[in-house]
């Protein structure tokens, strides 16, 4: 649960700050392919090392093994 949790909002902070910071139309977020692929990585990726790093659920133990 704590995965999929942390996913979504990982993913809205990796979109807000590539709008707001790097000037990127949003239009384009939703749309290109490549910056789905690479938000979805980042936002599956970095809940794993968290979880990994302070989750003690033996679930957990599959995810991050």
């Amino acid at each position: 649960m704590m995965v999929l949790v942390m996913h979504t909002i990982l993913l809205n902070i990796f979109y807000n700050v590539i709008i707001d910071i790097f000037n990127f139309p949003a239009e384009k977020i939703y749309t290109d392919y490549v910056v789905i692929f690479a938000a979805t990585m980042i936002g599956v990726i970095i809940p794993l090392l968290i979880a990994k790093k302070f989750g003690r659920l033996p679930v957990l133990k599959y995810f991050c093994a």
